[in-house]
């Protein structure tokens, strides 16, 4: 039989071989059919042009790397088709997941408006404190960051008065607020407890007290005209700067300090208001209770920081720690800090009307513009806002 050059007779050409002499042919037998030359025959028509070598008995290395590349594309290539494959999948799956969502209807629900009239109680408490209005603060040694004097805190107490009622309004959206909690937290002026306060002060201790009483009556007037409240109760601490002595005393401190005429001289002023009423302790704490929640107002001067990287915060923890165990509080409002902050969960501390100063400066302190404090008092939630009042 002939050889056969057509794959597809090569083909034809087995099956006729098989069928005229049978199936039990030997591979010799067959290759003699089909390459009737021999091996040579096979080698020159088929392994040749795939780069078989003849000599060596192998494939070259040319047909060897033509090999690897056609592999290695051949791998790529079923990569490149997985992922395309995989990503078609994916397509088919946001192009259903989008069908369904735009044939879907949302519920709609219904949110009934609330009831005005069931709203609960809460009670505004502000912080006015470290006020130093006699003192002085020249721009040229603050390099330009603040200014003060008589005339600035002036202006400085009657935005903080303005802008307490606006910051109470606010609030009242959602809560009934008919009681106002103003700390007067001490240190209405700087009097002489430093020797440059005695060369720089724009006013002697008493004409600074009797300044501050005249701001101070100011602000409560128009609280009580413009605020909107059934009760103002008014709680009082002495700071450590209108002191008389030159340390801080402790069983005659409150005898000893002109804020304590101070307190006494405004309680009497307002004695025919009904709205305003006046808690004066001879202690430096002073403890009301509202809504069953005792709450612990003082100065701060008992608080001392050296400094480090917790700065305030671990002294007030201990210091409050140390007053839980003989009456406990739920909430703690300080101020002599000057810096507007919560240190602790549990603690609001004021900032200051006058501002920053060369003390401030001298020893790193970071700047914060007058500021005082405004704490929300939830009859239901407790401490709920906690604001800076800007001045």
């Amino acid at each position: 039989m002939a050889a056969y050059k057509s794959s597809t007779k090569n083909v034809d050409g087995l099956i006729q071989h098989l069928k005229k002499h049978g199936k039990d042919r030997s591979w010799s037998e067959l290759t003699k059919v089909f390459f009737p030359k021999g091996k040579y025959d096979w080698l020159r028509s088929v392994a040749r042009p795939k780069g078989f070598d003849v000599k060596t008995g192998d494939f070259t290395v040319q047909a060897r790397v033509e090999n690897t590349k056609s592999k290695s594309q051949n791998q790529r290539f079923q990569s490149e088709s997985n992922q395309y494959i995989k990503r078609i999948i994916e397509l088919e799956k946001d192009i259903d997941l989008l069908s369904r969502v735009k044939e879907y209807t949302p519920e709609k629900f219904i949110i009934t408006a609330p009831n005005k009239n069931k709203k609960h109680e809460a009670t505004a408490i502000f912080q006015w404190s470290d006020w130093h209005v006699d003192e002085v603060v020249e721009s040229k040694t603050v390099n330009g960051l603040n200014e003060y004097n008589k005339h600035i805190a002036k202006q400085r107490a009657f935005k903080l008065f303005e802008n307490c009622v606006k910051v109470a309004n606010t609030q009242r959206q959602g809560v009934t607020i008919k009681t106002a909690i103003i700390q007067l937290g001490g240190d209405a002026i700087g009097a002489y407890i430093h020797p440059e306060l005695q060369q720089t002060n724009s006013m002697s201790p008493l004409e600074g007290i009797f300044y501050a009483k005249e701001l101070t009556i100011a602000g409560l007037e128009y609280v009580l005209e413009n605020g909107g409240f059934e009760q103002i109760i008014v709680i009082t601490n002495r700071g450590n700067h209108p002191r008389l002595t030159p340390k801080m005393q402790y069983a005659n401190d409150y005898s000893m300090n002109l804020e304590t005429f101070l307190f006494v001289s405004l309680a009497d002023y307002f004695k025919n208001e009904k709205k305003i009423s006046f808690k004066i302790e001879q202690s430096e704490l002073n403890y009301i209770t509202v809504y069953d929640r005792v709450l612990r107002f003082f100065h701060g001067h008992q608080i001392k920081s050296s400094g480090g990287i917790g700065g305030l915060t671990i002294p007030l923890y201990k210091q409050i720690h140390r007053w839980n165990d003989t009456n406990p509080a739920y909430y703690n409002f300080m101020c002599d800090k000057h810096v507007y902050s919560n240190p602790t969960p549990d603690c609001q501390v004021n900032g200051s009307l006058k501002g920053y100063d060369a003390y401030a400066i001298s020893h790193g302190f970071k700047m914060q513009p007058p500021i005082q404090s405004f704490t929300l008092l939830d009859s239901k939630y407790g401490i709920t806002i906690k604001a800076p009042v800007f001045c």
